[in-house]
């Protein structure tokens, strides 16, 4: 058996007898703390609580009077697919090798570069240790739907990872681990950005918070805003940029990698951070500033480039302390938009435009008993990539398993998740990646399940192409087609065209 004061002994093998047994078996009292006998005892009923069931419609981000215990039915379907978005990118350090990082340490880099590398990994570091405990601590217990509790327990979770995966490189590298992780609270123009982020977040950082006061609540939902849309949004993701800027050549690859992890997850945590902000903003009637909004995105802009002031005091080849903030002010506009909130650096332009690009979309395309048979990448700008000689011919990426014996079969991976979220509910979608590949997908799933109903969703293509291989793929496997309709002054291919000009007014 286990041995509960050391889980990690060899269990033991002991065996009781049956009076060993007996003598051990547990007296239990009952409400009046007289010996109860377990053996003879009835069982003791219960007073059936007189509740009534949870309704979605009456589930808040906060300020909810449901049963915060109840997970569905949900309000916030969204919440739960990021939460199970979050667990298809699960990795640890050690599954990267750190080898030529460590020659490229002591071998290639300059003076200046180690300058560099030491100092956004002491930043990079006491930062995630204060994400986590933010949202452990600040947020996680405020939220009134267990949907976004469940993400963002997730998200505790991943910050600690991250703060493993630098303790790992600076292990790894044979950087002294006390004198790395005091850099904070020792060099000012590092410490000047934690106290920042820590004046933001400590006022929320109480379970005593009443979110009823309106007072209370604009200062939790600026907060909020500060760590979703520019904590996370904007000092993370520019954060990784030197590092990023070895790797354009060729040097210190293994961290790099690493740190491509994480972003994929602080995106994933900024943006569910602004949609939050967003919908409390929304559900509560919340009012801000524009002129605390204003100095908010300021005083984070001039903490950032006191920062950079010191990591980039000597500018490193392909990158300066001038590349640093300008790119700062280019993502904090973009995040803004995301929140809904006015642009802080009006005409501010990419100063690396090849930062987004290391925030690929990765889908994995495979078959299904799951085996990987090669992968694409969307870039922001939608550009998307193969892996040079992987197999895509009858492959797909299944996005989600229903249970209504549907298979909705498509070509790209944002109408997958459009037709999956918006028109076809309980149904197993498989994205096919492209037109050509309609047919040969349709006829493994025909022979692996000959009674389901199978749907070709095909694109609206001028050339008619989707149209066409929509219909033949349909015809061989006895199915059904159906593609999107769009007038002449409206814009769009897929459904995923459709549902955004019907609900958004734009085309994605």
């Amino acid at each position: 058996m286990l041995d509960w004061d050391d889980p990690f002994a060899a269990p033991s093998a002991k065996v009781e007898t049956n009076e060993t047994t007996a003598a051990n078996e547990p007296v239990v009292a009952n409400v009046t703390g007289v010996p109860v006998d377990t053996a003879t005892a009835p069982a003791m009923s219960l007073p059936h609580a007189n509740v009534a069931p949870v309704n979605a419609d009456d589930k808040r981000v906060v300020n909810g009077l449901t049963d915060v215990n109840q997970l569905a039915p949900f309000k916030y379907p969204w919440a739960w697919e990021y939460f199970l978005n979050a667990n298809k990118n699960h990795w640890t350090p050690l599954d990267i090798n750190m080898a030529q990082d460590v020659h490229d340490y002591r071998h290639k880099l300059t003076l200046e570069e180690r300058h560099v590398y030491e100092n956004v990994m002491a930043y990079l570091t006491t930062s995630d240790i204060l994400a986590m405990r933010n949202i452990g601590l600040a947020v996680m217990e405020k939220m009134t739907a267990p949907e976004l509790q469940i993400y963002q327990a997730r998200q505790v979770y991943e910050e600690a990872l991250h703060t493993w995966t630098y303790q790992h490189c600076i292990e790894t590298i044979g950087l002294d681990q006390g004198e790395i992780y005091n850099r904070y609270r020792v060099v000012p123009e590092i410490n000047q950005k934690i106290q920042l982020a820590n004046r933001r977040l400590n006022s929320i950082m109480k379970s005593d918070i009443d979110l009823n006061d309106r007072d209370e609540l604009e200062n939790f939902v600026m907060a909020y805003a500060f760590f979703g849309g520019i904590f996370e949004g904007c000092w993370f993701y520019n954060g990784f940029s030197p590092i990023f800027a070895l790797q354009r050549r060729g040097l210190m690859k293994g961290t790099a990698e690493q740190l491509q992890y994480i972003m994929r997850d602080e995106v994933l945590h900024a943006s569910f951070g602004i949609r939050v902000v967003k919908q409390i903003i929304k559900e509560e009637n919340v009012v801000l500033d524009p002129v605390k909004i204003q100095a908010m995105f300021e005083e984070a802009e001039e903490a950032e480039r006191i920062y950079s002031g010191y990591v980039l005091r000597d500018p490193i080849l392909g990158y300066s302390k001038e590349d640093h903030i300008g790119q700062f002010r280019f993502i904090a506009n973009r995040r803004a938009k995301q929140l809904g909130f006015a642009e802080p650096f009006p005409g501010a332009e990419a100063a690396l435009p090849w930062l987004d690009e290391q925030n690929r979309l990765v889908i994995p395309v495979h078959d299904l008993v799951g085996d990987l048979h090669s992968l694409q990448t969307i870039s922001p700008n939608g550009e998307k990539r193969f892996l040079p000689n992987g197999m895509i011919k009858g492959h797909f990426y299944q996005l989600w398993t229903g249970n209504n014996g549907k298979l909705i079969i498509c070509e790209g991976y944002a109408t997958g998740v459009t037709l999956y979220r918006h028109y076809t509910p309980n149904s197993s979608v498989f994205v096919a990646f492209n037109a050509g590949n309609l047919l040969p997908v349709a006829k493994v799933l025909k022979k692996i399940f000959p009674n389901c109903e199978i749907v070709i969703a095909g694109d609206c293509d001028a050339s008619g192409t989707g149209q066409k291989a929509a219909e033949v793929a349909a015809q061989e496997v006895n199915g059904t087609y159906s593609i999107p309709i769009f007038q002449e002054h409206e814009t769009g291919s897929d459904f995923n065209d459709r549902w955004c000009l019907d609900n958004l007014g734009v085309a994605a």
